[in-house]
């Protein structure tokens, strides 16, 4: 601990002690700030001198501790434990240098490829008549892709209609909630899918998908354009989000729930938007088209939001 002397309290003491001392040469006109000045003084003195005792034992304490620590026995590290450590330590070093620059180098590569990589996938999703959930885990995306290509499209069918049905009141409540003004037609048509009127619920999505697209974007997802959705010109002009770019790659080619007669052929058999809507479809009314009816609606909303 300082001594008393130099201590704060006693530098602040004697610097007011001189500037009493220039205010009592001048004028009388400096009266009374030296007596405030003098009342600060003497409060001081006093505060100090009730402290005194404490000053003093702290002294003492320290002076007790400082030469309790003359006493402590050395204590030296073994140069046998010293060299062991010094060791482990060299060998974790070099473990860490053999496993951190290729796995970054991985990392980075994986990250640089996965705009590429996702927009494949969704593009296969969308040629397959599926959407894809944005909540989906990726490791799921990723099983649902390699089955894909193996060609087990009704494996692929089956699971997603499953998990849209298992998260279909979150969907609903996550749709309306973004667009409270289509609430009542959204929930209406989700109504409509519980209770297997799929006739009634496909048209209803369709019809609300191509109407949040244009609402957000200012294009209708279903009209094209030089061969291509009148969406597209949107995420074309997405220029600087690469990974933006690829999540909407379903709005910028034209996949079979739009393609025209011409493209279908006579082989079509996938949801079609024109061949609903249009009347040219009576056998649209499934829970499969229903569901991927609500994938293609749940994406727009969500993508787009």
């Amino acid at each position: 601990m300082p001594e008393f002397e130099s201590s704060a309290f006693r530098q602040m003491i004697n610097m007011q002690k001189e500037i009493l001392q220039i205010i009592v040469k001048d004028t009388l006109f400096h009266d009374q700030i030296a007596k405030a000045c003098q009342s600060v003084t003497e409060y001081n003195k006093s505060l100090i001198e009730s402290m005194q005792p404490i000053f003093d034992q702290q002294n003492a304490l320290a002076q007790q501790i400082s030469s309790s620590f003359m006493h402590f026995p050395k204590f030296e590290i073994p140069e046998s434990y010293i060299t062991q450590v010094t060791k482990l330590s060299d060998e974790l070093r070099n473990a860490l240098k053999s496993i951190s620059i290729p796995n970054f180098e991985a990392l980075s590569k994986s990250i640089s490829e996965l705009p590429t990589e996702t927009k494949a996938t969704l593009l296969l999703l969308g040629e397959n008549g599926w959407y894809l959930d944005l909540d989906m885990p990726l490791r799921q995306l990723h099983e649902i892709e390699k089955e894909l290509l193996s060609k087990n499209v009704a494996d692929v069918d089956k699971f997603l209609i499953d998990y849209y049905e298992e998260n279909l009141e979150s969907i609903e409540t996550n749709i309306c909630k973004l667009y409270p003004k289509r609430a009542v037609i959204i929930s209406k048509a989700f109504s409509a899918h519980r209770n297997g009127d799929y006739e009634l619920s496909v048209p209803v999505f369709l019809a609300q998908s191509d109407g949040i697209c244009k609402e957000k974007i200012n294009y209708f997802i279903f009209r094209k354009k030089d061969r291509k959705p009148e969406a597209a010109q949107y995420v074309e002009s997405l220029a600087a989000y690469d990974f933006q770019r690829a999540l909407m790659a379903p709005l910028t080619e034209i996949l079979p729930i739009m393609k025209s007669e011409k493209d279908r052929g006579a082989s079509f058999t996938e949801l079609n938007r024109h061949m609903v809507l249009h009347g040219e479809s009576c056998d649209y009314g499934t829970k499969l088209f229903s569901c991927k009816a609500i994938s293609l609606l749940n994406y727009i909303a969500n993508v787009l939001k």
